[in-house]
């Protein structure tokens, strides 16, 4: 019995971990999109450099647009440039 009850407190702490996970991937996103908007390249470096552990790849909005998509579609060529030597 006891087994069983330390399976479900490792299997409580997991889920757990994955609802922080997942609540801090949110965040990101939208903060990272709302600074392409704003068009601020220094906040968004630091924001990726923050939350290095966040592949970009998996900075995707509803849609299913990536940051270089919405950085296309604004035409801002230094952000650009700068979300391309960060994941080089």
């Amino acid at each position: 019995m006891q087994g069983k009850n330390k399976e479900r407190i490792e299997s409580m702490k997991k889920i757990k971990q994955v609802r922080v996970d997942s609540n801090r991937l949110r965040d990101v996103i939208e903060s990272a999109f709302l600074l392409v908007e704003n068009r601020d390249r220094v906040a968004l470096m630091k924001l990726l450099d923050t939350n290095s552990t966040i592949p970009i790849t998996d900075i995707i909005d509803s849609r299913g647009y990536t940051l270089m998509h919405m950085i296309c579609f604004k035409n801002i060529e230094e952000m650009g440039v700068f979300l391309l030597d960060k994941v080089a």
